[in-house]
Parts: C-alpha cells; structure tokens; sequence
C-alpha cells in the first residue's frame, strides 16, 4: 500500500493522511504495526502536512485570512490524536523502527516526536488570546479525557480558593485566558508522563524533542502551574534515569531556566566538584590523572550526575549559562557608557530629576555588584575543580571577560570620587582578592602541569594565559587608582600576582584605553541623529523599559534569587 501512495501523489491530502493513519489505529496493535514501512511513509507525511499547515498558520500574521487560520489550525487538530496514538503503539511494541546499518534514516518513534515538535512549537510562545486558543484546541483534540481532567482540576481549585476565604460560596470566576492556561498545564502533565514514558523505555534520543515542546508550552503557564512543573523538572534531574548527554544538556537547561534562581548554577557546580574532585596544592612532579566514571565523593543533590559524560553536560551548561550573564553584562555597559542616562530611564513624556536619575543608576550598579558577586562564587566553584582539557579551557575563556567586566566596573567609579563605595561593590571585591583570585592562579598552575601531559597545542596557552593574567592585573590597577580617589584602601585583601613569564606593555595599554575612552565619548554627544543609532535606541528602550525592573528585564531571571 505504501508503495501505492508514493506512485500517486495527488492522493497525499490531509484527508488521505489522516485516513490512513485512523485506518491503521482502527486494527488491533499487532496488525497496525505489521507493515512498518507503510506506517514510516505515513508518519513522514503527516511531518510535512504539519510543516504546511504550520508555515500557513504564520501567513496569517500577516494576511489576517481567519479562514486561512481556521483551515491550518483543524489540520493540526485531526493529526494530533493520530500522532500520539502512533507513539503509544509504537513504544509498547518492538517493531523494526529502522533498517539496518542506515544511520540517517529515523526511527518510526522519532518521526512521531518530530511531528508533535511541529504541532506545538509552530510559533513563538506567547500568552496572547489568539495562540493560547490554539494551543489549548489543539491539546483539547489530542487527549479525548481532558476536559474530565479540567474540570476536576478546576473544582479543586475553587476548594481551595472557598478554603482560603471564609463565608465564600461564590464560583470561581475564570476569563477565557485563565481557562486555557489551565488546559495547558493539564496538557503539560499528559506530556511530562510522555517523556517518563519514552525514558523508561529507552527512547531517550526521541524524548529530546518532548523536553523542546515542554520548554516551549512553560512560558504560557500561570504562576500557580509554573511552580507544579518546575518542581517536576527539578525531579527530572535529582533522578538518575536519563543517560544521554544531549538530553541531561536540555533538561538540566530547562530546570535552571524555570527555577529563576542562580543557587541552582551553585548546586550544580557543587556537584560537579564532589564528582570530579578538588585541584589539589601542584608541584613539578604532579601529574594529572584523568577522571573516570567513579566519582571522588557521592553528588549530594543531582542524581543526574550519574556518568563522567553527564559531568561534562552540565559543565557546558552552566559555562554557558554564565557566559550569557556576562555578554548581558557587557551589552548593558555599553549602553551606560554610550547613552545618555535618562535615555535609560525615561519614557519621551517622563520627566525625572537629576537626584532621582542617580539614585537609580546607583541601584542599577548596585545590584548588579550583587549578582557578580553570586556569579563569581559558582565560577569559583569550577575554578577548584580537576577538569579536563576542554571544560578547563573554556573556563578561563569565561574568566578572562570575568575580569575584564568588573575591571570595567571598577573603571566606571573612578570619576566618581565616592568617599563611601557602593556595599556591594566592597564585598565584590573582597570575594574576588580573598577566594576567585587565589584559585585562579591555582588553577593556572594546575593546568600548566596538566598540559605537558596531554601534550596540548602551545598557541593556546599562550594567549590564554597571558591574557587572563593581563585582565585580572589591570583590574588590579584600577582598583589601585580608585582606592587612591576615594581613599578606602580596596587592596588590602589582594594578594600579589604570581610571577610569569610574559610581559606586560602597559604603553601600549594605556593607548589603547585613551582611544576606547574617546570613542565611548563621541558616542554620547552627537550620534543620535543617525538612523542606525535610533534603531539601536529603540532597541536600548526594550532591553531597559522599565526603571523597577531593569536587571529582569536585560538580564532575564537573574534577579530573581
């Protein structure tokens, strides 16, 4: 029959799709499964009718065509069903999923997952009437027991509320909105039991594209259901059920997105330190021994920590994670240095003093030595662990725009003269010379030892190097001159550099320096005529729109601690 429909493709309609594939689910699951061939040809169909229909759900942003919507949007919903149904099939049967020895061609599951990757994630996520309406028809089509579901989810919610206030006998009053966003966490829970399902199973290759359609349905959720499924995904990961790297990669990302709280980085690199174990005092006849699955202590928190593969998963995530700060970081003091402070702060209308506009830059400033400070304990954290070659690399990479940014911080206050520094800017500092510093060049050591062993290429460590130590000196140098304007002495607690076998063109650094200060103020006076630079202006009102919220807003979750 597969080879019928190939040789006749006037046939490959919706309708014919979507007929077929009921006509395979009406039979039993043995027989439904008995011509695999027929069931890939159909699933790799159903892919593109959804790529279609997606792609014409898009058009209508632009063309407003309601029939155009209403056409896609019934094409998702008759598949939908279909689609998990064949998963269902599929993962309770052992069935040829592939031929052999033919690695490009996927799986029968995977094609399913791929399929519910397009009925889901069509579309930027957003809590708007229009596509949580779709979302929850299309989640209402795909499981025939929800609305049974809904409804007593809903009852124990009005409970709850009639419990929390006495003498209140009055329904639950829900908005259209509401209604739907709690069909979308009833939604979630049928797909979470998805992924556990694909995992248990050994599918975990296929459950990567459940934990996309997850990280894209969480943003549509309320407050409420937000905390249900983050508390699941934190489970995810306390759980040593997943072994993949790239499926430990997107959970554990998706659990520190939803968490909105850096103490999870912290709890990660904890665990990835008691796993690895400490960068132990070096000498020249040291010798790095490399890790094996056998961690030196038990993780404390994350089972999913189970293998040295999943060790270097997180690593990569939280690297990356904190490398994401620090660029946010850099934006935003670019924008400082370049625009004027009340195109920061105000709307055209807006019209606000010079005190108040100082106290919030100050809170501004204030805030983000706060979250330097939490990110340089977990940075600290991998600093004073044996990594390999890679991850060690790509951690002084992360270190040197470390210092580079508070040594652009530090720069910042130098005009300033303040008698009093800022809190948090005094216990930045006293972090960084009492404990990151001190490992730093620990770690230094560490990897200079390490690298004869492993035979590393010597460009490398000759630009980092020298590099890193360069940046954490020149910070030194301006907390030198600003201890001298302010008169508080900011190096006490800092150590003297260890010696190295480079020198530093402080001529040529001053240069450069002299020239980076004359473009930052050319770029205050006269640019923002251009058109380039009213677009960057607009760009700068979105990162930084509202004075309450600045750091939430341009750097996402991270004050959220």
């Amino acid at each position: 029959m597969a080879e019928t429909l190939k040789a006749v493709p006037s046939l490959l309609s919706v309708e014919t799709v979507v007929a077929v594939l009921k006509l395979i689910h009406s039979c039993d699951s043995s027989s439904s499964l008995n011509d695999p061939a027929l069931l890939r040809f159909m699933l790799e169909s159903s892919v593109a009718v959804l790529q279609d229909a997606n792609g014409r759900l898009k058009d209508v942003q632009t063309s407003g065509s309601m029939v155009l919507a209403t056409d896609a949007q019934a094409t998702r919903c008759s598949i939908a069903p279909l689609i998990f149904h064949s998963l269902e099939l599929l993962t309770a049967n052992v069935v040829e999923n592939k031929p052999k020895k033919v690695k490009q061609i996927k799986s029968l599951p995977q094609l399913c997952v791929d399929s519910i990757e397009q009925l889901f994630c069509f579309g930027v996520a957003s809590s708007t009437p229009s596509f949580l309406s779709h979302i929850s028809e299309l989640i209402h089509s795909t499981f025939s027991e929800l609305d049974a579901e809904l409804d007593t989810y809903i009852n124990n919610k009005q409970q709850a509320a009639e419990a929390s206030k006495t003498n209140s006998n009055r329904p639950l009053d829900l908005t259209s909105t509401q209604r739907n966003q709690m069909s979308v966490h009833v939604g979630m829970i049928k797909i979470e039991s998805v992924f556990v399902d694909l995992v248990s199973k050994g599918y975990q290759t296929e459950a990567l594209s459940i934990v996309k359609v997850m990280d894209h349905l969480v943003d549509l959720l309320d407050e409420d259901e937000m905390k249900i499924h983050t508390e699941w995904f934190k489970n995810i990961c306390y759980e040593d059920a997943i072994t993949e790297s790239p499926l430990i990669e997107a959970s554990v990302q998706l659990h520190i997105r939803t968490s909105k709280t850096l103490t999870v980085l912290y709890s990660l690199c904890t665990d990835v330190r008691r796993f690895l174990g400490d960068i132990e005092e070096e000498d020249e006849e040291t010798r790095y021994t490399p890790p094996t699955d056998t961690p030196k202590t038990p993780v404390s928190v994350y089972a999913i920590l189970s293998s040295l593969n999943a060790v270097k998963s997180v690593i990569t995530v939280v690297l990356g994670q904190c490398k994401q700060f620090f660029d946010e970081v850099e934006s935003l003091l670019s924008r400082l240095n370049r625009l004027h402070p009340s195109d920061l702060f105000c709307n055209e209308d807006e019209v606000i003093t010079e005190s108040d506009l100082g106290s919030k830059i100050g809170k501004l400033e204030d805030d983000l030595y706060l979250l330097l400070t939490k990110q340089a304990k977990i940075i600290d954290e991998l600093a004073q662990t044996a990594l390999q070659e890679t991850e060690t690399h790509n951690l002084i990479k992360l270190l040197i725009q470390v210092y580079k940014t508070i040594g652009s911080l530090t720069k910042r206050l130098i005009p300033l003269k303040q008698s009093i520094p800022p809190r948090n800017f005094s216990k930045l500092v006293e972090y960084c010379a009492k404990s990151l510093t001190t490992n730093v060049y620990n770690l230094r050591s560490f990897k200079q030892g390490w690298s004869k062993d492993t035979k590393s290429t010597a460009s490398k460590e000759s630009k980092l190097v020298p590099l890193l130590i360069f940046n954490i000196e020149n910070y030194e140098r301006f907390l030198i001159k600003l201890s001298k304007a302010t008169k508080v002495d900011f190096m006490r607690s800092v150590a003297r550099s260890s010696a190295h076998d480079f020198k530093i063109n402080y001529k040529k650094v001053a240069a450069a320096h002299k020239e980076e200060d004359e473009e930052q103020e050319g770029g205050r006076g006269g640019g923002r005529g251009k058109e380039e630079d009213e677009e960057e202006d607009a760009e700068d009102y979105i990162f930084l729109a509202l004075p309450g919220l600045v750091l939430e807003t341009a750097l996402r979750f991270w004050l959220l601690i």
